[in-house]
């Protein structure tokens, strides 16, 4: 996974080579991530909604689940709010 920071706040990115309809993404951060998800469709980037996704019990990784194999990337955005996703 690439890691940057954009303006102080880190970004990391997960490519999802081969398609897949489940991403397992282990970020290690123990905590609730902002994340996009893009596929290419008809040879552009698309930002899309999985059909589901999961977090761990410790907050360390996400289960993204589509309705068919999927290539593409995910970006993950560390934010402190407090704020805890339904």
């Amino acid at each position: 996974m690439e890691m940057i920071n954009v303006t102080g706040i880190p970004v990391s990115k997960f490519v999802q080579q081969t398609p897949s309809a489940t991403w397992s993404i282990v970020h290690g951060r123990g905590k609730f991530l902002l994340f996009d998800v893009t596929i290419l469709i008809d040879g552009k980037n698309e930002v899309v909604y999985p059909n589901d996704v999961e977090y761990s019990a410790d907050l360390n990784s996400i289960t993204i689940t589509f309705s068919q194999p999927r290539s593409g990337f995910v970006s993950l955005v560390d934010y402190d709010t407090g704020v805890q996703p339904l």
